[in-house]
């Protein structure tokens, strides 16, 4: 959905899913974090700049006690974040 542009849809699966993957694995398990970050980009994508830099700052503080050293998914985030910024014209 994301890929095809449906952005509306997109959100709404990724939110269902979190839900669903947050009460299943909880809240701090990988797959609901991975689902977390997919949201950011849906959300900057539909021009919630606010919501998702909010969003990529509170799974930025989350992903340094879940990933050990430098783990990948420590640099998606601080992407998002920085696209996030700049889009709002606050980068740095």
């Amino acid at each position: 959905l994301y890929i095809q542009g449906e952005l509306a849809e997109a959100e709404q699966v990724l939110t269902a899913s979190m839900i669903r993957t947050a009460l299943r694995r909880g809240a701090d398990d990988v797959e609901t974090d991975r689902i977390r970050g997919l949201l950011v980009r849906v959300w900057i994508d539909q021009g919630k700049l606010e919501e998702a830099v909010a969003a990529a700052r509170r799974i930025e503080a989350a992903r340094t006690t879940l990933y050990p050293g430098d783990h990948f998914m420590k640099a998606n985030v601080l992407l998002d974040l920085g696209w996030g910024l700049t889009l709002l014209g606050k980068p740095g």
